[in-house]
């Protein structure tokens, strides 16, 4: 059993390195799209209009569409395909995607009708009519972004259950290329209701370039929805803890956001435009890790294999840290040069850059603990435990309003950065313990070895990448083409030096991943001899 998880976990590390460039592909696309807003736009009052009327479509998607889809859906559709049970996994994926439509056509409707009362309820937009009706228009716009990005989720949710990870990771790269040529195109006609229709179209792209894919899944489309079926009574029972424990995110990222409304303008955006970047590691590294994985801690979990979801566990834990330390280090260091560049033209200046920086800086602290909370929650659904989670969320809920209350008083914008890494912390510390507690232990001695040898090699990678960045800095100058040398060296040295620091500290998941790569390499050159041959 050892030796089949060991060699299904290599299986699963190549499918992650596969899911994290892809993922990564993506996510620089949408830099380059915030890098277009930022110069059309800038850190503006209508960038913040825009930024509110997204929130409210994309907030009910997560809630009630990307919650079950892929916490509860996935482990349920996992559970019968480890069974072999192919009839009531359709039915299943069938009913599910019924209920998807019809009730995603039908609230979009209702919030059109109620958009102006949902947003005259937000602070410090009634005082500009102009900003007030902006709003206004642009949910409207976007409201229908709610049935493509739920379809895209589910999509994406079938996909991933068959251990197909590329197409949903690659698949955001076709919504940001719809929003730079709307906003490029158009912006000048319709200036930020552009970037309103460009999300519209964007996510109905999204979801079209992942059809031809689910073609031989061995699933058919059927107009049927069954919800006495089993497989669907354990999804409900599981999506509505989920959906209460997703809400008490969104309901701190909105208290983030309300707090950020009685700041001067610009606020809101100076936020959304750091988030954006330290999210480019949190989503394309650690959530391609528990993308992949939870597919099969699921199935370990269904069949009550403790032993093998204890070990898988383990891995991507000890393979997140490996990569989101360095990442988060990263962040750490070179935040000015990385914001300069993406971010620093047109109507974004040098202020709002180190703006940004500040942001990013304390939204970084918590970039790590943030990672291994995804993985954490993902064990405990596949457990079909949404419960847990819930609990440890009610209480960042008071936790987030009490350090949002006091940070800012000292720091502005950036105490609401800062707490939410806080509260980050404490969620991670109380599931951990939960979990170690649950499933008899968490391999912890192996993820406090590796942790250790892993924070040296980060300290070191960290002083060099920053003193290699500020020497080219002030040998090259600020040209744009400057500023990609400059930095793309100290993320260079870096790199080097933190390879090097893992092979000297024979760090395992470097070993990890240099076996695979290498017994990849062998194999290839075999497979050219039979071929020579």
């Amino acid at each position: 059993m050892v030796e089949i998880v060991r060699r299904r976990a290599s299986t699963l590390l190549t499918m992650a390195g596969l899911v994290m460039a892809f993922s990564f592909f993506s996510k620089i696309f949408g830099l380059v799209r915030e890098q277009v807003l930022a110069a059309y736009f800038g850190a503006t009052s209508e960038m913040d209009a825009y930024n509110i009327a997204f929130y409210l479509p994309n907030l009910i998607r997560m809630l009630l569409a990307e919650t079950t889809l892929t916490s509860a859906f996935i482990p349920v559709f996992c559970s019968y395909l480890a069974r072999k049970d192919r009839e009531n996994a359709s039915v299943v994926a069938n009913t599910v995607t019924n209920l998807v439509i019809v009730f995603f056509t039908g609230i979009p409707a209702l919030l059109y009708i109620f958009a102006p009362n949902i947003v005259s309820i937000l602070p410090g937009l009634g005082e500009s009519p102009y900003l007030f009706n902006l709003t206004v228009s642009m949910t409207r716009i976007m409201l229908p972004t709610l049935l493509f990005m739920s379809l895209t989720g589910l999509a994406g949710g079938l996909l991933n259950s068959y251990e197909s990870f590329g197409v949903p990771a690659l698949s955001p790269v076709v919504f940001n290329l719809v929003i730079i040529s709307s906003v490029v195109g158009l912006s000048g006609r319709w200036g930020i209701l552009s970037l309103g229709f460009g999300v519209l179209l964007g996510t109905l792209g999204q979801f079209v370039f992942q059809l031809p894919f689910l073609g031989g899944k061995e699933l058919s489309y059927r107009p049927v929805i069954r919800l006495d079926h089993p497989g669907s009574r354990q999804i409900f029972a599981m999506a509505a803890p989920l959906i209460l424990a997703l809400g008490c995110v969104q309901i701190n990222i909105s208290v983030d956001k309300i707090f950020a409304l009685t700041l001067p303008g610009g606020s809101v955006a100076i936020l959304n435009f750091a988030s954006l970047i330290w999210y480019v590691p949190l989503g394309a590294f650690a959530g391609a890790i528990a993308t992949v994985l939870f597919p099969s801690i699921s199935r370990a979990a269904s069949l009550g294999d403790v032993q093998s979801l204890r070990r898988f566990f383990s891995l991507g834990a000890r393979e997140i840290i490996y990569l989101m330390l360095p990442a988060t280090a990263g962040l750490m260091a070179l935040r000015v040069p990385i914001v300069r560049l993406i971010y620093e033209r047109g109507q974004f200046d040098s202020q709002a850059t180190a703006n940004v920086a500040l942001a990013l800086l304390c939204f970084a602290v918590g970039l790590l603990p943030y990672s291994l909370l995804g993985l954490l929650n993902k064990t405990f659904y596949s457990m079909k435990d949404a419960r847990t989670p819930l609990k440890v969320a009610l209480l960042s809920i008071f936790l987030n309003f009490l350090f949002d209350w006091i940070l800012i008083r000292y720091l502005s914008f950036a105490g609401l950065a800062l707490a939410t890494s806080f509260v980050g912390f404490i969620n991670f510390i109380l599931l951990l313990a939960i979990l170690r507690r649950r499933i008899g232990g968490v391999d912890g001695r192996r993820i406090a070895n590796s942790f250790l040898k892993i924070v040296l090699a980060t300290l070191i990678m960290m002083t060099v990448a920053y003193f290699s960045w500020d020497y080219l800095d002030a040998v090259l100058g600020r040209s744009t083409g400057a500023q990609i040398l400059s930095l793309g060296g100290g993320i260079f040295a870096g790199l080097t030096i933190y390879t090097i620091m893992s092979i000297l500290l024979e760090i395992e998941e470097f070993q990890h991943i240099f076996t695979e790569i290498r017994l990849r390499m062998i194999r290839g050159k075999d497979e050219t001899k039979k071929v020579a041959d």
